[in-house]
């Protein structure tokens, strides 16, 4: 390589890393005019699930157009948002709460954006170009699906171990089904032998303990927030799994532990044996 070549190669490279960075800068400048587009702009009109807009930037915040729309999502509804236009300019979508930006993206158009929401309520749809001032025609439309989560286990416990969370909207009702936030432990169980699994909560709890192949357990569920406690006797050594959720009808939120120990003996049923 002559010495020109090298010159003309460290002048190309230079000139890339500053445009990159310069784009760089456009678009956390353009992302955080964004982010405080719910104060900026006086209307956000409402999208829903299938529906297409055709318009042009015309909310000013910082030294970017951008227009904001309103979404009413619900928990595990997938949402794909599709923007494209011929103005050339670079594009960034958002999906937003009142506390900013959620997820975002940009690019030369069409930009897609796909974004699962964990908990139902009114979000914001943001979108605007990567360039001062700029204006331009522009298509957003609005695609909608549900995901069917699967039943996800919270850990393992072990004998003579205590473990503490809390449940919420992130645990899913997939667990146990139904309407209310659910969640499951596993435990390694030594057939025949019986373990003793105290479960409190500040909610009235529903608990179940079913063995590895799933078959059938035992079952326990208090009105009130409080202790229920199981006497489990493992059908075969291996995995056990704790189920529980809510004792009610609708979502229902709150603190949890599980402590599981050995059975405990009652003397008055112990076998006498004589010599």
């Amino acid at each position: 390589m002559t010495a020109r070549s090298c010159v003309v190669t460290l002048m190309i490279t230079f000139i890339c890393s500053v445009a990159s960075a310069q784009m760089s800068a456009s678009e956390d400048r353009v992302r955080s005019a964004m982010s405080v587009a719910p104060l900026s702009c006086s209307s956000a009109p409402l999208l829903s699930c299938g529906g297409s807009v055709t318009a042009s930037p015309s909310c000013l915040t910082d030294v970017y157009f951008v227009d904001l729309y309103t979404f009413s999502a619900t928990a595990g509804q997938t949402i794909t948002l599709t923007a494209s236009t011929s103005t050339g300019y670079q594009v960034l979508v958002t999906v937003q709460n009142t506390a900013g930006i959620l997820t975002s993206n940009f690019g030369v158009s069409p930009v897609t954006l796909t974004y699962t929401f964990t908990a139902s309520g009114t979000y914001y749809i943001g979108l605007g170009y990567v360039a001062q001032f700029a204006t331009g025609s522009y298509t957003l439309k609005v695609a909608c699906g549900s995901t069917t989560p699967s039943c996800q286990s919270s850990g393992t416990i072990n004998l003579n171990s205590t473990v503490s969370g809390q449940l919420s909207a992130s645990n899913g009702t997939a667990c146990l089904g139904g309407t209310t936030y659910s969640a499951v432990y596993g435990f390694n169980g030594t057939k025949d032998t019986p373990v003793q699994i105290t479960f409190t909560s500040s909610f009235a709890p529903y608990v179940e303990v079913e063995p590895p192949t799933f078959d059938t357990g035992i079952w326990r569920s208090s009105k009130t927030s409080g202790s229920v406690t199981l006497i489990y006797l493992p059908q075969v050594t291996g995995n056990n799994w704790i189920y529980f959720s809510s004792n009610t009808s609708t979502p229902t939120t709150g603190s949890y532990t599980v402590r599981i120990e050995p059975a405990p003996i009652d003397p008055c049923r112990r076998r006498s044996v004589t010599h």
